[in-house]
């Protein structure tokens, strides 16, 4: 069995509930998400990608990088800076660091443990 096929997925909807996620006009994304990362570099197809504000680097300025290896959905700390494009379908969490270690809980409350990927 590939690794791949050992993956399991929630709905992105699930994952974000009681986050204050803001969807998108065109309604949360009726995607699954398979895994979590927090770094560009390392996104696999049918991950969730968070991107982070940083001190003087906002993520979605990633973001392009994070879709072409596969994301399934992007997931930002909102506000986004004025001067960076957000990708259609990108969900804003206001205080999404803060956030970040409660979206594993519903995965393994389920036993749907998501692969996850991340730099400090």
């Amino acid at each position: 069995m590939t690794q791949r096929a050992c993956r399991r997925s929630m709905p992105l909807g699930e994952l974000l509930a009681g986050t204050g996620a803001m969807a998108p006009l065109s309604g949360m994304p009726d995607v699954a998400v398979e895994g979590l990362s927090q770094d560009s570099r390392a996104v696999r197809a049918g991950d969730a990608w968070f991107a982070l504000a940083g001190a003087s680097v906002h993520g979605l300025r990633f973001a392009d990088r994070a879709l072409a290896a596969g994301a399934s959905a992007i997931v930002f700390d909102a506000p986004a800076p004025a001067d960076v494009a957000v990708p259609s379908g990108a969900v804003g969490v206001h205080g999404l660091r803060g956030r970040l270690g409660d979206r594993a809980e519903p995965a393994d409350r389920k036993s749907t443990r998501l692969n996850s990927s991340h730099i400090t």
